[in-house]
């Protein structure tokens, strides 16, 4: 790709918060962007805490756009989560994204990733899709892949998860 925006920062590369259970939010659109990487895709040796994180955000109302993270690059060489929603209410889309930088098909040297996506008391989500081409692609997570804490009606359809230290999916307090 081409054109994208580029990130690389020490704490959140991108951090939102709404107002909780204001229903007054209206979509967002994070696509095509890399975090932790430089020009041509290079993996930087950057330490970032989390990629996107997205709090109390809420698309109640029909005809909203939903909320979208989806054909992102995460790498760097520390990243506590690539992705991070919190307290989000109806209809948000995790897709088309690659966590895990890889170079030659391994794993940066010293490369120290820890969760993929954590969704925490959240509802009404989609974390891939129902088509090829929609899937994330989750790889080199200690942490796990996939982390649903708290949460409810989230679908995961679809998602590439491999060499991920701990497990696939982990779902907490559900």
């Amino acid at each position: 790709i081409d054109e994208a925006n580029y990130f690389n920062s020490s704490l959140y590369d991108i951090s939102i918060e709404g107002e909780f259970n204001s229903g007054t939010d209206r979509g967002v659109s994070i696509i095509n962007n890399r975090f932790g990487m430089g020009f041509r895709d290079a993996n930087l040796g950057s330490i970032t805490s989390t990629g996107v994180r997205i709090m109390r955000m809420h698309s109640w109302q029909a005809g909203f756009p939903p909320i979208v993270v989806s054909k992102c690059l995460f790498g760097g060489i520390n990243r506590a989560v690539a992705i991070h929603f919190e307290e989000m209410m109806p209809r948000f889309l995790i897709n088309q994204n690659i966590i895990g930088y890889e170079d030659n098909g391994q794993k940066p040297r010293d490369a120290n990733y820890g969760i993929g996506i954590l969704v925490k008391n959240c509802e009404n989500a989609i974390i891939g899709g129902n088509g090829g081409g929609l899937e994330n692609i989750i790889r080199y997570q200690s942490g796990g892949a996939i982390v649903l804490d708290a949460s409810r009606d989230i679908s995961v359809f679809q998602n590439s998860t491999y060499c991920n230290s701990k497990r696939a999916i982990k779902i907490n307090n559900w």
